[in-house]
């Protein structure tokens, strides 16, 4: 891929990480929601690890990127401990032991490619079903507040695609026809327009989960019909802080 599109398109995806960060630390701070703090750290992270990404051909410096990489792993773990968790036993410390090692092994390696934990996401995409499953037919919960779940659901699938490719490299250092295969130039090229393309989708589907243009909000509940016992809707921020009680 020429390197002007995929800064053109890294950049894109920077401003749109910022937006649903600023939007996430609004909501979390008017709702008192450290939750959705944590999640807004993770894709402030991203976001400025994408930056020091794009200008590294200028900087020469790539450690703030694998910086990056790690430090989001740990952010991670946070959001699902204190979104789907509550006073209940949680397997967090494994998955922050996890991801304290992807950091160390990151900063060991920063000339080279990042390692991604897909643990995490798989963590993610297994709770965030668990809790849609619980909310699916309450008739008190919009449809556009299901979505959100299975929004969370699908780019969490999308953002797999390079935890796999970091499993790939780990086979070639101890495969050498997995090697041959995984360095060629076309092969190379493949993964990176790949990745690339993978990235966006879940950016877009991370942009419609946590941002919510109001058209698409509506267009998601254009078939809710609220009962005359369901006169009082769960809001959105209800929705979020109710969310660990309920599993």
């Amino acid at each position: 891929m020429f390197p002007i599109v995929t800064m053109t398109i890294t950049w894109i995806l920077v401003v749109a990480r910022f937006i649903i960060a600023v939007q996430l630390t609004r909501v979390g701070l008017r709702q008192k929601l450290p939750n959705l703090l944590w999640l807004a750290a993770f894709f402030y992270i991203t976001g400025l690890g994408d930056i020091f990404l794009t200008l590294s051909p200028v900087t020469n410096l790539l450690w703030p990127f694998f910086l990056a990489v790690g430090l989001s792993e740990v952010m991670l773990v946070m959001f699902i401990q204190k979104t789907f968790y509550q006073d209940r036993k949680s397997p967090y410390l494994v998955f922050m032991a996890i991801a304290l090692a992807i950091l160390a092994a990151d900063m060991i390696t920063a000339q080279f490619l990042p390692y991604y934990s897909p643990f995490n996401w798989l963590w993610l995409i297994w709770v965030g079903h668990q809790a849609y499953k619980r909310i699916a037919a309450d008739r008190a919960v919009e449809d556009w507040v299901k979505a959100r779940y299975k929004l969370i659901i699908a780019y969490s699938l999308a953002a797999l695609v390079a935890p796999l490719y970091t499993i790939l490299t780990l086979i070639a250092m101890v495969v050498p026809a997995v090697a041959g295969l995984l360095y060629s130039p076309t092969a190379l090229l493949v993964a990176q327009v790949g990745i690339l393309i993978f990235v966006t989708i879940g950016i877009v589907l991370e942009y419609l989960a946590w941002v919510m243009p109001g058209r698409y909000q509506q267009w998601l509940n254009r078939n809710y019909q609220p009962t005359v016992q369901d006169e009082v809707e769960l809001s959105e921020e209800e929705i979020m802080s109710q969310l660990k009680a309920r599993l």
